[in-house]
C-alpha cells in the first residue's frame, strides 16, 4: 500500500514527494505540475493546472500496481467539485464519513475547517478522476453563491451533494486533456471548461435535488458503457440515419434502457440529443464552410430543407440562411478570396 499527499496551498512540493515516491517523470512550471509513471509501481500521470481566477484543476489518469490512498488536503472554505469519469473512486473524511463515487457522477462540497479527504485507488484498476479547487478567499463571490444554494443552514458550511450520472462533463474533461501545453491561450481555454463543468455539475446536482430521490436507474455499468459509446459517436457523426431501433441492435439495449439511459446522461430523449447534435454541427458549418443551406441540411442527416431551417430557428432565433447572413466568414468575400482562404485554412 502506498499513502500519497497532495496540498494545493504547497502544489509544487506536494508533485514532488509524489514524483519520488512513484519513482515518476516530472515536469513543472509555476502554473502547471505534470508527473507520468510506467515503472513497478503501475501506468498513469497526474496533473495539476491553476488557473488566473484562482481555481486549480487536477486529473487522475491511473492504474495503479497496488492499492494506494491519496490523502487530499481539503482547506479551509474552499469549493471542491469532482467527477469520476473512470472507475469508482471510494472517498473519505472525518466529517462526511465514507461514501462511493460511482463511474461519470460528480460531487460538490465544501467543509469549514481544514480536513483531510481519503481517496482510495484499488489496484489494477483503471481510474480518471478530477477535482476542480476553488479556493473562496480569492473568489469570496462564487463561493458565497454556491454555499447559499446547497448549504443546509446559513450558519453551516459544510455540505456534500452526489450527482446522478451525466455525460457532459466526461465531454469537456476530454477536452481539458487535449490541452498540452501551459501557454495563453490553453490557460483561457481551461478557464472556459472549468466554468462550464462547474455549472454542468451545479445544474445536474440541483435536478437531482428536485427530485428529492426518485431519479433511480436500473441501468449496469456495462449498460451506461454503451450509452456513452453511443453518445460518442452521434457526437462524431451526426450525419448518419439514425434511428431508435438501429441504435437498440448497435447497442444490445431495448428502447426503454436506451430512452432511460440519455434520459440519465444527457436530461434528454435520443431523438432531441440527435437534433441538438445535428444543429451544433450545422451551426459550425454554416460559420466555417462555403456551403448552401440545402447542402448543411443534407450534411448533418437532415433531408428536409423545410424542417431543417424551422428547427434551426427554433434553437438559434435566425433562420439558416439569415444566420449565415450575419455571421458566416464566408460572407461579402468574392469568389477568389473564398478560394485563397480555403487553399490557406
Amino acid at each position: 500500500m502506498i499513502n500519497i499527499t497532495l496540498n494545493t496551498h504547497q502544489l509544487l512540493d506536494s508533485f514532488k514527494k509524489i514524483s519520488q515516491e512513484l519513482d515518476a517523470n516530472i515536469n513543472q512550471t509555476s502554473d502547471c505540475s505534470n508527473l507520468s509513471f510506467s515503472n513497478k509501481f503501475g501506468k498513469g500521470s497526474i496533473k495539476a493546472i491553476k488557473s488566473s481566477n484562482f481555481t486549480t484543476y487536477f486529473e487522475f489518469d491511473v492504474n495503479f500496481n497496488e492499492d494506494v490512498y491519496l490523502n487530499k488536503v481539503v482547506h479551509h472554505d474552499a469549493l471542491y467539485s469532482t467527477y469520476c469519469s473512470k472507475g469508482s473512486i471510494l472517498c473519505k473524511d472525518d466529517y462526511f464519513k465514507e461514501r462511493i463515487l460511482k463511474e461519470y457522477t460528480s460531487s460538490l462540497y465544501s467543509l469549514e475547517k481544514e480536513n483531510i479527504i481519503e481517496i482510495g485507488f484499488a489496484k489494477n484498476t483503471h481510474y480518471r478522476f478530477s477535482i476542480i479547487e476553488i479556493d473562496q478567499n480569492m473568489n469570496n463571490s462564487l463561493y458565497t453563491k454556491v454555499v447559499d444554494i446547497f448549504s443546509n443552514s446559513k450558519n453551516d458550511s459544510n455540505f456534500l451533494h452526489l450527482s446522478s450520472c451525466n455525460l457532459k462533463i466526461a465531454h469537456y474533461i476530454d477536452q481539458i486533456n487535449q490541452l498540452q501545453e501551459c501557454n495563453l491561450v490553453n490557460f483561457l481555454l481551461l478557464e472556459s471548461l472549468v466554468n462550464k463543468i462547474l455549472a454542468t455539475n451545479i445544474k445536474y446536482l440541483l435536478e437531482d435535488i428536485n427530485l428529492k430521490g426518485t431519479n433511480t436507474s436500473n441501468l449496469s455499468n456495462n449498460d451506461l458503457n454503451k450509452i456513452k459509446e453511443v453518445a460518442n459517436s452521434i457526437r462524431l457523426n451526426p450525419g448518419e440515419r439514425y434511428t431508435i431501433s438501429t441504435l437498440c441492435r448497435e447497442t444490445t439495449l431495448s428502447p426503454s434502457k436506451l430512452q432511460e439511459g440519455f434520459k440519465l446522461f444527457n436530461k434528454t430523449t435520443v431523438n432531441e440529443y440527435i437534433r441538438n447534435v445535428r444543429l451544433l454541427k450545422a451551426e459550425k458549418l454554416i460559420i466555417n464552410e462555403d456551403l448552401t443551406i440545402s447542402e448543411i441540411a443534407y450534411t448533418v442527416g437532415i433531408n428536409s430543407r423545410s424542417y431543417f431551417s424551422k428547427i434551426f430557428k427554433e434553437k438559434f432565433n435566425f433562420s439558416p440562411k439569415t444566420y449565415q447572413e450575419r455571421f458566416s466568414k464566408y460572407t461579402n468575400i468574392s469568389d477568389q478570396l473564398k478560394e485563397d482562404f480555403q487553399t490557406q485554412y
